[in-house]
């Protein structure tokens, strides 16, 4: 397994450089290269041990991770979540600007929930569908 050693403990890590948002979803949901799956991280583990490197990679990760699976749980499929990302955000753009975009969408749309527009449709029907609110 790909870890760390920090304060005398392994600390997992995160892949570097991910460029796609097919494979930044298996590192959150499978792992990646023998990794520890993100999904699966303790709290402690997502602040890296004070590796702030770490930490903040965790975070920028975690806001497309959030939306990735807000919208297959409303029924889209890995691709096509991943899809609707990238038309949303732009397509070829990079992880870190993804992130940056669906940050700020947070606060533009505040009073959507902080979805975009292209959002909104899927989680709408997998509310209605669950009850969740």
């Amino acid at each position: 397994m790909h870890t760390f050693l920090r304060r005398g403990r392994q600390w997992p890590k995160l892949a570097p450089n991910i460029k796609d948002l097919m494979v930044l979803w298996g590192e959150c949901q499978h792992g990646i290269a023998g990794r520890k799956p993100a999904k699966d991280w303790t709290r402690e583990e997502r602040g890296g041990g004070g590796d702030k490197k770490v930490k903040q990679t965790c975070c920028r990760r975690n806001c497309i991770w959030k939306m990735q699976k807000l919208l297959v749980h409303g029924g889209k499929t890995a691709h096509a979540a991943n899809a609707a990302i990238e038309v949303t955000c732009g397509s070829g753009s990079s992880i870190t600007a993804i992130s940056a975009g669906i940050v700020r969408d947070r606060k533009v749309y505040q009073q959507h929930g902080g979805l975009h527009p292209n959002f909104r449709q899927s989680t709408l029907e997998f509310v209605n569908q669950h009850g969740v609110s």
